[in-house]
């Protein structure tokens, strides 16, 4: 964490566990230059759920990746659920975000779940899908550069973990 983000943390005495609304506003200020560092664009900066992160991550995870888009996410129940939110990877978990007026929906995904992404592009439209024993998450983008940067974050963070796994054994 940079200096000045150290400051800022210190400055609103934000804890390690649980953020005030009160110190949201310094926890959005780090994330939001961060995720504009990953390439979201104005448009993403005003949705509901860039607008939500200081208050679902914890103050000390990082966003490695961050993707905005229509998705499809496959239940274990067998029934498919379909909406628009953004997809998170942080240092600890990845994150499904979808807001709405009256609805909020967050899922939370460990790595240690998560087998693989892939992702095709089609002129404009960037596909992915999020492989896990859970279920599959589809998601369609119209931004590059997050949908690069998210996938970069999470074949490095998959790679990691298999390597600590082998190690292990």
């Amino acid at each position: 964490m940079a200096d000045n983000e150290q400051d800022i943390i210190k400055k609103f005495k934000i804890s390690k566990h649980h953020i005030q609304p009160w110190q949201a506003k310094a926890q959005e200020h780090i994330i939001r230059k961060r995720i504009k560092e990953l390439g979201a664009n104005s448009y993403n900066m005003m949705l509901p759920e860039t607008r939500v992160l200081p208050f679902v991550l914890h103050p000390e995870e990082k966003i490695n990746g961050i993707v905005y888009g229509r998705y499809s996410q496959d239940a274990i129940s067998g029934e498919k659920i379909i909406g628009r939110g953004t997809l998170v990877a942080t240092t600890k978990r990845v994150l499904l975000i979808d807001r709405k007026p009256l609805f909020s929906k967050n899922n939370e995904i460990s790595y240690g779940v998560i087998s693989g992404i892939s992702s095709s592009e089609v002129a404009l439209v960037i596909n992915m899908t999020l492989y896990t024993r859970v279920g599959n998450i589809n998601l369609r983008t119209y931004n590059p550069k997050c949908a690069h940067k998210f996938v970069e974050a999470i074949e490095d963070k998959v790679f990691s973990t298999e390597q600590r796994k082998q190690t292990d054994d």
